[in-house]
């Protein structure tokens, strides 16, 4: 019997040695399920846009749809991702058994472990001594960092390593890393495996040009930035009263740092890491901004995203041009 859960309520009612298929379809960004317990005998499915928290040693078997974990910690176990499922931050000794399909880790840290990715799947950040064990067909680890590992690649799945990384290769596999970073790595390669260097990272906006899919017009770049849609408004994601409105031009103090992309100013980015970064979102809109090129910082850690003191947003952008 398929029991459908929508409310905390109704997920701290179920018994412990319940047998049922547990279907979890509720939960908000702001407001997600928090699933504290292992159910030795039901069968856990988080589908839909069901949004959870996982703690301890729960387990979920199956997430379908646009569903979303937002948090994994402790022993928690996510047996099966497909679909568009996202996974939005593993930690300590959290493990994603499979990952098919379309979807998501967008980090792992610690101690977490994906043990197989195949189809499109993707994990975006691997820090720590988290590990992919076996990578398949197209799937991608966009960034590794610290001791992170991957174990084994095979099809034409791709790596871009940043850290003290171990990568074993079989297949027709891509390894991406940049010229200071080639001497950290530990590379066990078939004469079909190609690994890429490319020169190191300037933090400077003709770089940043060169290496992601930005328009220049003039003196302005044509930048993106992931917004919440509230109300028929556009409102920070940082800051929910800083409001975003067609055709204005927003000005915010810039701190000049390269050290740190996150540091204080007015977020833009290109638009697939923009797209990446609200795809969670129930409520996301992607605004197109004309930023004077003169005021964009670069930091150093840059992976698509830069900084402004001054923009001008032109338009929101519709999904069929996403």
């Amino acid at each position: 019997m398929e029991i459908i859960i929508k409310t905390q309520k109704e997920l701290d009612n179920i018994p412990l040695d319940c047998k049922d298929t547990l279907c979890i379809e509720g939960g908000t960004r702001e407001n997600p399920l928090i699933l504290k317990v292992k159910y030795e005998h039901a069968y856990v499915i988080v589908r839909g846009s069901a949004r959870i928290i996982m703690r301890e040693n729960s387990v979920v078997q199956d997430m379908r749809g646009n569903s979303v974990v937002q948090d994994m910690r402790g022993n928690s176990v996510v047996q099966d991702m497909r679909g568009n499922s996202v996974v939005q931050d593993m930690r300590g000794n959290s493990v994603v058994q499979r990952m098919w399909e379309n979807s998501v880790v967008q980090r792992m840290r610690e101690n977490s472990v994906v043990q197989d990715m195949r189809g499109n799947s993707v994990v975006q950040d691997m820090r720590g001594n988290s590990v992919v064990q076996r990578m398949w067909e197209n799937s991608v680890v966009q960034r590794m960092r610290e001791n992170s590992v991957v174990q084994d690649l095979y099809g034409e799945a791709m790596v871009s390593a940043y850290g003290n990384n171990k990568i074993t290769a079989h297949g027709y596999n891509i390894i991406r890393t940049v010229q200071s970073n080639k001497k950290n790595l530990t590379l066990v390669m078939t004469k079909d495996c190609h690994l890429i260097v490319v020169p190191d990272f300037k933090p400077d906006f003709k770089d940043f040009a060169k290496r992601f899919p930005v328009e220049v017009k003039g003196k302005n770049a044509i930048l993106y930035k992931a917004v919440h849609k509230i109300n028929g408004g556009y409102f920070s994601d940082n800051d929910r009263s800083f409001e975003y409105k067609i055709g204005e031009i927003k000005e915010h103090k810039n701190s000049p740092s390269k050290e740190n992309s996150c540091a204080v100013g007015l977020h833009v980015a290109e638009k697939h890491w923009a797209i990446a970064y609200g795809t969670c979102w129930d409520d996301m809109a992607l605004l197109e901004c004309e930023v004077p090129i003169k005021n964009i910082v670069v930091a150093k850690d840059c992976d698509g995203k830069c900084r402004t003191s001054k923009l001008k947003v032109l338009r929101e952008v519709p999904k069929e041009e996403w």
